[in-house]
């Protein structure tokens, strides 16, 4: 079973996307998704896969952190 962690998008440079993912910071591709600073995505294997509410993104870690 895979457990995706929204992550949000920090910086876009052509093909890739810096992204900080639990306080950590790392590049994904996003050639798949058209992305912009602020929004809220998935990553598959380094590659942003789908974009999410801000809502959506809140839910889900708020749900993460009460199973931790």
């Amino acid at each position: 079973m895979c457990l995706t962690i929204p992550a949000k998008v920090i910086s876009v440079k052509q093909n890739q996307a810096k992204v900080k993912l639990n306080r950590k910071e790392k590049l994904a591709d996003c050639r798949l998704v058209d992305v912009k600073v602020g929004d809220w995505v998935v990553l598959t294997n380094n590659y942003i896969t789908a974009k999410l509410s801000q809502k959506e993104a809140e839910d889900i870690l708020k749900l993460i952190k009460k199973r931790r």
